[in-house]
């Protein structure tokens, strides 16, 4: 009768946290479990919330992602010892939408001559807003009314808001004013 030893290497464990920011920011990070031995390796992939489609990947201990848009997301975590013992967690998170200003729904018009009164719709943001009004064709900006007024329109034109919300997110929409002239 032969006799063996054997060698059972603890697993790897880590405790894992995320935090929603504002901006649509995402902290995340793993602290070691105590008693944990050796030194720890860490894997980080964002996901969809089918967890197929990798989106963002690093293998930092902690770090900040920054979101287009909220929803439920899978984030696959793997976190390895010394002993090359891995464990690998599976976590839903769900993110908030971040702040977005909507000018118009989609390319806006005015006839010929006409005013236009443009003020955005502000979604997922803090008050108080600041504003800042942009048109680049003309080279005119530094309004900061909450909403702006084009006066007797006689050409196609762009406009562009940049709002900073009570949080300090700062973000942008644009619209294109086509000129309709007189039939």
């Amino acid at each position: 009768i032969k006799g063996f030893k054997v060698k059972v290497n603890p697993r790897a464990f880590s405790t894992r946290y995320y935090n929603n920011l504002a901006c649509g920011r995402l902290a995340f990070g793993a602290e070691k479990e105590p008693g944990f031995k050796g030194s720890a390796t860490y894997k980080w992939s964002f996901r969809d919330s089918l967890g197929k489609n990798e989106f963002h990947y690093t293998t930092s201990q902690s770090d900040t992602l920054v979101f287009t848009k909220g929803g439920k997301f899978i984030v696959v975590h793997t976190v390895n010892n010394s002993d090359n013992c891995p464990t690998i967690y599976r976590d839903t998170i769900e993110v908030p939408d971040p702040p977005i200003a909507i000018l118009a729904t989609a390319d806006t018009f005015a006839c010929h001559g006409n005013d236009l009164l443009m003020e955005p719709l502000i979604l997922n943001a803090k008050p108080p807003f600041k504003y800042y009004w942009t048109r680049p064709v003309s080279h005119a900006s530094g309004d900061t009314l909450r909403q702006i007024q084009l006066r007797d329109i006689q050409v196609d034109t762009t406009l562009i808001v940049r709002i900073t919300d009570g949080d300090g997110c700062i973000f942008y929409d644009t619209a294109k004013i086509n000129h309709k002239p007189l039939p």
